[in-house]
């Protein structure tokens, strides 16, 4: 509808002769939608922004609009036809979830969490892992294909510091004298996994080199990390591994593909990053033969390249923003356009209980995992808090707010209105029925009606914050009107219910996008 009003007022526009872009917004209060046009096109016919509209409502006769008014300096106010909004209530009640469902169908990678195999995942972690999950399934209700991928930097020191940690940590708990390197994994977590070879192998396993151990440890530390994922409602799709980067030999055909942005100085191989806007060129190949993080990074990102996806999408932690632009311009030279890659970071969280930071600090065995974070304050609550803020914005996680029943909890909040809207409907006798709807009633039909340009909004730009905020809104609206308005016998019962069934359908959609329960009863 909301395309259907713009063609409709970029017609009239034109009728007059003008030539700027129309764009509506809600306008609650003051009719369903409102313009400014008439004030952008003063420029254009040096005339009075009020002139011009009336210039415009002369031309716009639809069934559709009830009545067009002007407004404060210029503006256009819309209004809709009873008709409309039952008709909306029927669009809702009849696709139920398949409701704001896109045809954008564009194939797309997500590459999100891909923490180093090493420990389990902390709430740093688990912050991309909700953004990235939640926005796959946005996406994929647009109307795409997705493949959410996980990249596993299995190679490298920090797997040799795992090995380590562990076999040091395993002699101890023999009862064998063994010193904890300084650069070494020492959390919990590498105890219980030492602890697990104790319990498999008892003293056998005594003689064995850290290579032994660092292979088995970062296997089992891998199928810990997926079990919480999974607990998390996490999934992936692809599980790639840095080390069969090397295994495969893929480094050198990537090295040869960027071939003539590279050059060799000091013994070592450099990339023309700065040809792309880079600060400074990079290194690919050190002057002693071995590869820097940067090259077998770029030939897994080559190896996603070959799969022919319309867009790669890359979530990274806050500690990866220097390295953006290096692995865009790198993309850049092996044929993937800028409007086909979107990088961008997750600021850090903060855990705060009882008025005090939960300090982390993974070296030192004191951080808060992703487990310890679902056992505090349940899944639904461990979702909604890592996601109701911009990705760019520093987040502060507050443990007592979201254990918190009440309204002052916003996923309490809207999880209750959804069971409150079930509540209504299994009390209701008759059968529901769209009709004559009030002032408010239609502020909550305008906003279920923008469901889908939320969706697609969201598509475009990934900013899945976005949904949250909307759950929100659209929860404070339902709730302020269940308050004020008398449903179950009532003279407009049928048509309360219908309305009450399409809220519930569109705050059940939106949790289900982000992986949150929708319960029926509370």
């Amino acid at each position: 509808m909301k395309n259907k009003i713009i063609k409709v007022i970029e017609e009239a526009v034109n009728k007059i002769g003008g030539s700027e872009k129309v764009e509506l917004t809600d306008s609650r209060g003051h009719g369903d939608f409102s313009t400014n046009i008439a004030m952008k096109l003063t420029k254009q016919f040096k005339e009075s922004p009020i002139t011009i509209a009336n210039k415009i409502i002369e031309n716009i006769n639809e069934d559709f609009i009830e009545n067009l008014e002007i407004a404060g300096p210029g503006f256009i106010n819309i209004f809709l036809t009873e008709t409309f909004f039952s008709q909306s209530i029927n669009k809702i009640l009849k696709e139920k979830n398949h409701f704001a469902k896109g045809n954008q169908n564009k194939y797309i990678n997500i590459e999100y969490v891909s923490a180093n195999p090493t420990g389990y995942l902390h709430i740093g972690h688990a912050r991309s892992a909700v953004i990235g999950s939640s926005l796959k399934n946005i996406l994929v209700h647009a109307g795409n294909k997705v493949d959410a991928e996980y990249y596993i930097n299995d190679a490298g020191n920090q797997i040799n510091v795992l090995g380590e940690s562990v076999k040091v940590r395993y002699l101890q708990a023999l009862g064998i004298e063994a010193e904890l390197p300084e650069a070494s994994y020492g959390g919990s977590d590498i105890i219980s996994v030492a602890n697990g070879f104790k319990k498999k192998y008892g003293n056998k396993w005594k003689d064995k080199s850290i290579k032994d151990f660092a292979l088995e440890s970062k296997d089992i530390l891998l199928e810990i990390i997926k079990m919480h994922l999974k607990e998390y409602r996490v999934e992936f799709d692809i599980w790639s591994s840095e080390q069969s980067i090397y295994d495969k030999n893929l480094i050198n055909p990537s090295i040869e593909k960027l071939k003539k942005y590279t050059y060799e100085k000091d013994g070592a191989l450099w990339l023309k990053t700065t040809a792309g806007g880079d600060d400074k060129d990079r290194v690919l190949v050190k002057s002693d033969g071995k590869y820097t993080y940067f090259m077998p990074d770029i030939s897994y990102h080559d190896v996603k390249l070959s799969r022919n996806y319309d867009e790669l999408i890359n979530i990274w932690g806050a500690d990866h923003i220097g390295y953006i632009k290096r692995m865009s311009v790198a993309l850049n030279y092996l044929g993937l356009p800028d409007d086909k890659l979107d990088i961008f970071t997750v600021q850090l969280v903060k855990l705060f209980k009882d008025g005090k930071e939960l300090k982390m600090s993974k070296r030192m065995g004191t951080s808060f995992t992703i487990k310890e974070l679902i056992e505090e304050v349940g899944v639904d609550a461990a979702r909604w808090f890592m996601i109701d803020r911009s990705n760019s914005s520093e987040f502060i996680f507050n443990i007592n707010l979201a254990t918190e029943k009440s309204s002052n909890n916003p996923v309490f909040s809207v999880q209750y209105s959804h069971a409150r809207a079930n509540q209504l409907i299994e009390k209701s006798q008759i059968e529901s029925k769209p009709g004559k709807y009030n002032k408010k009633e239609k502020e909550i039909i305008n906003l279920l009606n923008s469901f889908p340009d939320l969706i697609e909004k969201i598509a475009n730009s990934h900013k899945v914050h976005l949904l949250p905020q909307y759950l929100l809104e659209l929860t404070n609206l339902f709730n302020s009107w269940y308050t004020n308005n008398k449903a179950i016998g009532s003279a407009n019962e049928a048509s309360s219910i219908a309305l009450a069934k399409a809220f519930k359908i569109v705050a059940s959609l939106g949790l289900s996008l982000l992986n949150i329960s929708a319960p029926e009863k509370m």
